[in-house]
């Protein structure tokens, strides 16, 4: 039996929180502990059980922009002992079938730049890279706040992208930039 059919990604109930929070703490540390677990209850959480017990977990809310969806990616994060066995490609895959059923035409995540173990798992992907510096030249200093203030990606630099459908970048952008200042 392969490790993926040994693995079973469900929606992740209030009895989960603390073994998120565990795993949160070894990947990323203790300071994202308090953004986990406001994320967990503010958005929707996916976990991986592997034998019973939890193995990785994947945070994600889906945001509208004028009439464009998207699913925005907050955490995806495997248990160091569990890492590179399919677990965090098992819960991409579970998100981005999630955003198809929810009408999303794009699945997002930011990072900073220098990410490297984030930019290479989400371009094995299908992922595509546009750095924040980019869309600010491309389109307008305003429509880069937007997208930022949006997303929450106050401390990132870098948008990595899939479109599930056609000229969805490019649509979201356009949508972007209709919207109403505050």
């Amino acid at each position: 039996m392969s490790q993926e059919a040994r693995i079973l990604v469900r929606s992740a109930g209030h009895g989960d929180l603390k073994r998120v929070l565990e795993i949160a703490v070894k990947t990323f540390g203790s300071a994202h502990r308090h953004h986990v677990e406001r994320t967990f209850w503010q958005a929707k959480t996916l976990v991986a059980e592997s034998s019973g017990v939890i193995a990785g977990f994947a945070q994600f809310r889906r945001l509208k922009a004028g009439k464009f969806t998207v699913v925005a990616i907050s955490y995806i994060a495997v248990d160091p002992l569990q890492q590179r066995t399919g677990i965090g490609s098992m819960l991409l895959r579970a998100v981005e079938d999630e955003a198809v059923k929810r009408g999303a035409s794009m699945v997002v995540v930011t990072m900073s730049e220098s990410s490297e173990v984030p930019k290479s798992f989400f371009s094995k992907h299908g992922y595509r890279q546009l750095r924040f510096s980019d869309i600010e030249r491309q389109l307008e200093r305003k429509v880069l706040f937007k997208l930022i203030n949006l997303l929450q990606a106050f401390e990132d630099n870098l948008l990595m992208y899939k479109e599930l459908c056609k000229d969805a970048i490019a649509n979201f952008f356009s949508e972007l930039k209709g919207l109403e200042d505050f």
